[in-house]
C-alpha cells in the first residue's frame, strides 16, 4: 500500500478538506492510464480543482498516450521500475518529469514501471471567493 498526499489549488476558498482512498488492482491499470481522481468525473474519486491523477503499470515495450490540454501541465512520476521514454527523452528509473505544452504525450516502458501522472491547470490562480 502507498500513501501519496497531493495538494491542488481548489476551485473556491474555504472548502472543507476531505481524505479519500481507493484500492486499484494492477490489472485495471496495466498498459493504460487509469483515472483515479478527477475534476467533475463521476467514475473517479472527486477533485475540487481542474486536474486529474492517473496511474499505470507499464510493461516493457508497451506505449500509452495522454492528451495534454492547452493551459495544462503534467507531472509524471516513476514510483517503481523504469526507465521510460517520454516523447524523445528518457526518464531514468525512480525519477520524475514536468511536461508542458499541448498535444499527445507518448510514454513507452523500457522496463516494468509503476507510473503516476498528475494533470494540473497552469492558468488558474488562487480563487477569490
Amino acid at each position: 500500500m502507498r500513501f501519496i498526499q497531493i495538494w491542488y489549488i481548489p476551485e473556491q476558498l474555504n472548502m472543507t478538506p476531505s481524505v479519500e482512498q481507493q484500492e486499484v488492482d494492477r490489472s485495471e491499470r496495466t498498459n493504460q492510464w487509469l483515472p483515479l481522481v478527477a475534476y467533475k468525473n463521476p467514475e473517479t474519486l472527486p477533485l475540487r480543482a481542474d486536474g486529474a491523477v492517473l496511474a499505470s503499470f507499464l510493461q516493457p515495450g508497451h506505449k500509452i498516450d495522454y492528451e495534454l490540454r492547452d493551459g495544462h501541465g503534467l507531472y509524471l512520476y516513476i514510483l517503481e521500475g523504469g526507465p521510460v521514454q517520454v516523447g524523445d527523452k528518457q526518464l531514468p528509473a525512480l525519477n520524475a518529469a514536468e511536461i508542458r505544452g499541448q498535444g499527445i504525450v507518448k510514454t513507452t516502458a523500457e522496463e516494468e514501471a509503476e507510473l503516476l501522472l498528475l494533470e494540473v491547470n497552469l492558468t488558474k490562480g488562487w480563487p477569490t471567493h
